[in-house]
């Protein structure tokens, strides 16, 4: 279900960039909007980890920077599928658990590494804690190589958690990317809204900290409903929109 993710281009994604230059304009309606940006493939509700896995296997990724790492656990599990792989993590908090020639800390907004280093850069639910978003997303543009993808997940219907500061939507996340001069390639569903939300309160209020993600009953109704929508697109727009993770796939274009 994750081959759709292996050499996404921008094909047609310029034209359609072309006709939505404003990203207010009302007379296109978000479905619109976000057309090319969707699968048009069945769409599973995506879990981030799974995705960058596929990601570094199917496109032969053989450095990554881990922005905003945390406690590095993703360092073992991409090299779990790729031994050699060359990972980098950084964090505004010291990670004593990573290797130090591993781990960077940083401001939040300056990544302390050399113009066009890294092939991929990858962010697990980070976007929504960075106080000056822009600014660290276009210093994402300018240590990425020319081709390179910056891929992840971020807030979409996600509650409140670890003093995050916002919430992003499918188009203010592309408003973000377009702003640093990235272009978005994919979207992908994540977690559901329902699944996520009943996680939080579990672990969170109920004190349940082993507590997996259930079966999603907005992604049953929402597949049981293509008989009345168009297409497989428009039912991962449903998908999409009822996320409580965006997953997503961004590039700068070789010059």
């Amino acid at each position: 279900m994750f081959g759709f993710v292996k050499n996404v281009r921008n094909s047609n994604i310029v034209s359609h960039e072309a006709k939505l230059q404003n990203h207010q304009n009302f007379s296109i309606n978000e479905f619109e909007y976000l057309y090319n940006y969707i699968p048009d493939a069945y769409c599973e509700s995506m879990h981030i980890n799974n995705m960058v896995k596929q990601y570094v296997h199917d496109n032969n990724i053989d450095q990554l920077l881990d922005l905003g790492c945390g406690d590095g656990n993703m360092r073992g599990f991409l090299k779990e599928e790729k031994p050699h792989l060359e990972y980098t993590g950084i964090d505004v908090f010291e990670c004593e658990r990573m290797p130090a020639e591993d781990f960077k800390t940083f401001d939040g907004v300056n990544i302390p590494l050399s113009d066009q280093s890294f092939d991929c850069i990858f962010s697990k639910q980070v976007l929504e804690h960075v106080e000056h978003l822009s600014l660290l997303i276009k210093d994402v543009y300018r240590v990425l190589k020319p081709g390179g993808v910056f891929l992840g997940s971020c807030a979409g219907l996600e509650p409140l958690n670890g003093h995050s500061l916002f919430n992003l939507t499918p188009i203010g996340l592309n408003v973000i990317l377009k702003q640093a001069n990235l272009t978005l390639l994919r979207l992908y569903p994540g977690t559901m809204v329902d699944t996520l939300m009943e996680w939080h309160l579990k672990t969170r209020v109920l004190g349940n900290q082993n507590s997996d993600f259930g079966e999603s009953r907005f992604f049953k109704q929402i597949d049981s409903a293509r008989d009345i929508l168009n297409n497989e697109k428009e039912v991962n727009y449903y998908k999409l929109i009822f996320s409580g993770h965006i997953n997503f796939i961004a590039q700068k274009q070789s010059t």
